[in-house]
Order: C-alpha cells, then sequence, then structure tokens
C-alpha cells in the first residue's frame, strides 16, 4: 500500500475503480471532489496535483498538494482549470514519451496527463467520463430534453 498523498482518491462521492491507488487523504475532501491526485503533465513532464471537481465539472490543476490545501477559509486558486461542461473529448492513448496518457480537448485548448500506471489511467479515465456524462445528464434534463448515452434514449418523461 502506497502512503498518503500517492495515487488518486476517490471521494465518498464515488467508488474506487482500484483499492492499491492509495489511501485517503488525512485531509477531508469537499463534497464536489470527485477525484484527486498527482499526474504528470504532458508536454513539460512537471509533476502537479490535480482535483476533479463534480459541480461545475472541471479539472483543476494545482502545483502541489500543499498550495491546494494551504488556502484557508478562501477557495484554492488552480494554476489552470479545464471544463468538462459542453464539447469536449476525453481519450486514452500513449506517446513515445508516457505510456498512460488522457487527453482532454476543448474547443479552444487541450490538456495531456500521464498517469504512473494503467489501472491509475483507467481510474482517472472513468471518472472524467462519469463527470462528463453526468453534467450532460443534468444539463438536458433542466432543459426537458431527453439525451442518449451508450445508445439508449434516457429523460423522457413516462
Amino acid at each position: 500500500m502506497k502512503p498518503a498523498g500517492r495515487g488518486p482518491t476517490v471521494s465518498s462521492g464515488g467508488e474506487s475503480t482500484d483499492e492499491s491507488l492509495g489511501s485517503p487523504f488525512p485531509w477531508p475532501c469537499p463534497p464536489d471532489v470527485r477525484l484527486c491526485g498527482h499526474l504528470r503533465k504532458q508536454k513539460s513532464q512537471r509533476r502537479r496535483f490535480f482535483v476533479l471537481r463534480a459541480d461545475p465539472p472541471r479539472l483543476e490543476c494545482y502545483e502541489s498538494e500543499k498550495k491546494f490545501l494551504a488556502s484557508g477559509c478562501r477557495p484554492p486558486r488552480p494554476r489552470r482549470t479545464v471544463s468538462l461542461e459542453g464539447a469536449c473529448t476525453i481519450s486514452k492513448r500513449a506517446d513515445a514519451r508516457q505510456r498512460h496518457l488522457i487527453v482532454i480537448y476543448t474547443s479552444d485548448s487541450s490538456l495531456g496527463v500521464a498517469a504512473a500506471s494503467e489501472a491509475e489511467q483507467q481510474a482517472w479515465y472513468s471518472a472524467l467520463l462519469e463527470v462528463r456524462a453526468t453534467a450532460a445528464a443534468a444539463a438536458a434534463t433542466a432543459m426537458g430534453e431527453p439525451w442518449v448515452s451508450d445508445g439508449e434514449v434516457r429523460g423522457l418523461p413516462t
């Protein structure tokens, strides 16, 4: 088992796909945090602390876990935020330098992050897809429209 602060941690709102990914952090997670942990940025290879939030759906990048926690009473200020609302594509892949990549493409930018293992990559990928799908379903329901997921129409009035 890895010491606290290593690998992704799932908040009480979600289920972990692999228990060996790390033990819970010694601090309480805010209720909207779905997953958090260290990943490497694709281009710079720098290790950063990432937080996946569910409301609104977004992936936040912090310089370190310490800077994420050091905010005190005010909300922490991320170095970068990628919104998962609207049109975005999330894909798993590998390149010459990183074997376990996840790339998020939006209309105006992209962010590539590398996990340390295939299990960690799958945990982040599944959580990202889940948060994005939940946001899309909530938006469709709020507008009174049915939404399609995996070929099945959902949200129709009965």
